[in-house]
């Protein structure tokens, strides 16, 4: 009478690990089908989605970076990190004017003394005050030397160019919109930034 053979339980490295107590006659052999040492091996799907999850979030992320370029006209702001708040300068009607990272028009607020700003409450809902995020940068023509920040009366750091605090003015919908320009409103008069850090005028103001 042959002698048993061992059914391995598991494989390791190719090589089976032997129970006790467990045979199968000689004509037995270990398929696929049977589990044994021969069956192919599969990759389980838990080991895969790490690298899946890093594939699907690269791809966003190259997406988002190319959409905000194609946006801005291919400026490397698009490039900038979200921990950074950047100003940059853009081409408009009244000539160069400073802007946010997005494109959109900063403006002056005549009233305002120094740096602290006087526009708050309804004011602030019109001309948004540019909030600093991060480290401050300078793109494209716009001065790292005039950047800085003043705290407002609710304890958060506006940026400033040249000593003037900054706004976005809620008409401006496009990139490059100069709408506020010249806008007297909540007792004072509102003005884009040009990036020596002077204000601009409109011909005739």
């Amino acid at each position: 009478m042959p002698a048993p053979q061992v059914v391995p339980r598991a494989c390791r490295n190719g090589s089976p690990i032997h129970s006790k107590g467990l045979s199968v006659s000689p004509s037995t052999s270990l398929s696929s089908q049977s589990g044994g040492c021969n069956a192919p091996q599969h990759e389980s799907p838990q080991d895969e989605s790490p690298q899946k999850a890093s594939r699907a979030t690269l791809v966003a992320t190259s997406l988002s970076v190319l959409a905000l370029t194609v946006a801005l006209g291919g400026s490397p702001v698009a490039a900038t990190n979200r921990n950074a708040t950047v100003l940059t300068v853009r081409h408009a009607t009244l000539g160069d004017v400073v802007t946010s990272h997005n494109g959109l028009t900063l403006y002056l607020f005549e009233r305002d003394s120094g740096t602290k700003s006087t526009c708050t409450g309804g004011c602030a809902g019109v001309w948004t005050p540019l909030i600093a995020h991060g480290q401050l940068k300078a793109l494209n023509g716009a001065e790292a030397r005039l950047l800085g920040t003043t705290k407002r009366s609710s304890g958060v750091k506006q940026v400033t160019y040249a000593g003037h605090p900054t706004y976005l003015y809620v008409g401006d919908k496009v990139p490059g919109s100069v709408t506020g320009e010249g806008l007297q409103s909540f007792g004072g008069g509102w003005d884009a930034i040009a990036p020596s850090g002077k204000k601009i005028e409109m011909p005739g103001a």
